[in-house]
């Protein structure tokens, strides 16, 4: 897993290189409380409630550090799929004519945590994404986005593989407290990590409640997912539920 630390500093070097030190450097801390754990891939892992938390550090120059953690309902942390830390680090800026292009790595820690010697060991994940966001109107913006990401695994007896992501997420600002915010996507899966090859369709929604200048409320947030076509690795339609808060600051 600290192979990842020389990346980390490095990409926190070039960030403030040349940087008055009023650089503009700000934090933003999620949490939710979902019903069940389903990945990216459509993967149920985890079929309990789940406490997942981030926190985004965004830089000078468009760069960002992401730490992600996911734990489950129970006393033993390190020991389910339920439980995960993620590390992220980035770059992101307007490149023109309204284009953001979105390039990083995350490494994916899982159970066992702190390890590669897990049952399923760690994934390494380079990523790339581009979007542009057209406004619809003075409370409403449709962004298309196109991502591609691609897994490599610690073990050498899991496999490689890709996703690609084409959606499109849609923001309504209802009123000065309420906003709506939804995401239409698509994931083609090659078969990284064992799975079988096919696409999911994905369709996620949340409720934000401005209870404050720099907290919001999410609630409810709703999540469903689907393989498009047959698949024999148990993947399913999957239904998600929960709420979340984020602080500012």
């Amino acid at each position: 897993m600290f192979g990842i630390v020389p990346l980390c500093a490095l990409m926190l070097l070039l960030a403030f290189w040349s940087q008055p030190a009023s650089a503009d450097v700000s934090a933003t801390l999620t949490s939710k409380v979902l019903s069940r754990y389903v990945l990216v891939n459509g993967a149920d892992v985890y079929r309990k409630p789940v406490v997942q938390s981030e926190l985004l550090l965004l830089l000078p120059k468009g760069f960002y550090a992401d730490l992600f953690w996911s734990t489950g309902m129970n006393t033993q942390f390190s020991h389910d799929l339920d439980d995960e830390v993620d590390w992220t680090v980035g770059w992101s800026g307007n490149v023109g004519k309204g284009v953001v292009l979105d390039f990083g790595v995350t490494y994916f820690d899982l159970r066992s945590l702190w390890s590669t010697k897990g049952p399923v060991g760690d994934f390494i994940q380079p990523f790339a994404q581009a979007e542009k966001t057209f406004s619809l109107s003075e409370s409403q913006s449709l962004t298309p986005y196109l991502r591609l990401e691609v897994l490599f695994p610690t073990h050498a007896d899991i496999r490689t593989g890709s996703y690609v992501h084409l959606g499109v997420r849609h923001v309504w600002t209802v009123s000065d407290v309420l906003a709506l915010n939804q995401k239409l996507f698509l994931v083609g899966d090659s078969g990284a990590a064992g799975f079988d090859a096919v696409v999911i369709g994905h369709y996620q929604a949340g409720l934000d409640w401005r209870m404050a200048k720099k907290l919001t409320l999410t609630l409810p947030t709703l999540k469903f997912s689907s393989p498009l076509s047959h698949v024999s690795d148990g993947r399913q339609g999957e239904f998600v539920y929960g709420l979340g808060m984020s602080l500012a600051f």
